[in-house]
């Protein structure tokens, strides 16, 4: 009974396996050695899962701003002695800055002002050679200072090297190279009429140092200082009005800083050259009215400004500007602030 049983289940068991081999194509062998398949490495297999961790924040996240590129270029100081923008405009005059490498040549304990009767571009109407300098009027012994750093290039007198337009016009002078530049041109600065020369040629010196004692040799009338300016060659045609280029002295009343006017002219009918021009104060008690010649038409003019003249000592406040041209009267009004530029342009 208990055979009986046990050869129908091998016999059972026998018929499943040449079952599973006829399905699959492998020998009953096969199916007793390998009863669970072989996957094969180089076979294609899943792409793993990723898992995205969320952490929450602790605080809200502070907003980087992306940083804005302007367009707009910075804009450079300008150099000494250019034209730059306006402070503020009126009808007929704007204010700029004011701003030089440079002193004055005579101390405060001494005479500052320039001398009003023979400014740079005037004639004394016709009676004297156009004037290329400006004159501080003091006594001889008075020292002079460099109005700025650079270097010594002629210390002597011009007694037999002409510097001007003759032979013995400065007398004992003292011709400095400055270490600034107006854009791309040298700087010259001519000290003349010295009674002693302090320097020699080729020595470096600074804004103040002592280069001599004021005198009167030379051509001059009297004792006085005569300062040029000079623009792009060391030359008696490459002068420029040394007011436009040293800073405003103080007005001795109050304390204040003067300011400077530079008045230029246009006109369809008249000559603007030689013409006597009357500036009177308005806003002030102090009636007496500074004289300025506008220039000689063969005076240099400045490249900034095509000035016909400078008054470079204007007490701060209100003003009044009148002449006279072939019997007409003209006048006009402006402003002068302590330390800046008033450039008035009239037309006439």
């Amino acid at each position: 009974m208990y055979v009986r049983k046990i050869l129908l289940a091998l016999c059972t068991l026998c018929l499943v396996m040449f079952f599973l081999a006829a399905c699959t194509g492998a020998s009953p062998q096969d199916v007793i050695r390998d009863p669970l398949p072989i996957i094969d490495p180089t076979s294609t297999q899943l792409e793993p899962t990723t898992v995205t961790t969320i952490v929450a924040p602790t605080q809200k996240p502070t907003l980087t701003t992306t940083p804005v590129i302007s367009n707009t270029p910075t804009i450079a100081p300008l150099p000494y002695f250019q034209k730059g923008v306006p402070e503020l405009c009126d009808q007929s005059w704007c204010v700029y800055s004011f701003e030089t490498p440079f002193i004055r040549p005579i101390s405060v304990d001494y005479n500052q002002r320039v001398d009003l009767s023979y400014r740079y571009g005037s004639t004394q109407e016709g009676k004297r050679k156009v004037h290329k300098g400006v004159e501080f009027i003091n006594p001889t012994g008075t020292p002079v200072h460099a109005i700025g750093n650079g270097t010594v290039i002629v210390a002597e007198t011009d007694h037999f090297v002409r510097y001007g337009p003759v032979i013995d016009f400065y007398g004992n002078l003292v011709i400095i190279e400055h270490d600034v530049q107006d854009g791309d041109r040298p700087v010259y600065s001519l000290y003349g009429h010295l009674s002693e020369i302090m320097v020699q040629p080729g020595q470096q010196v600074k804004a103040g140092d002592l280069i001599g004692k004021v005198g009167a040799t030379g051509s001059a009338l009297g004792s006085h200082l005569h300062l040029e300016v000079r623009f792009g060659e060391n030359n008696y045609v490459s002068t420029v009005n040394p007011e436009l280029v040293l800073p405003p002295p103080n007005d001795p009343p109050t304390g204040s800083q003067t300011g400077i006017l530079v008045l230029r002219m246009q006109s369809q009918a008249y000559s603007i050259f030689s013409i006597p021009i009357w500036v009177d104060r308005i806003d002030s008690n102090d009636t007496n009215p500074v004289m300025l010649e506008s220039y000689f038409n063969k005076a240099p003019r400045s490249k900034a400004w095509d000035e016909v003249g400078v008054i470079g000592d204007l007490t701060e406040g209100n003003y009044h500007l009148s002449f006279y041209k072939n019997g007409a009267y003209f006048e006009t009004t402006f402003h002068i602030y302590s330390g800046k530029m008033t450039v008035l342009d009239f037309e006439f």
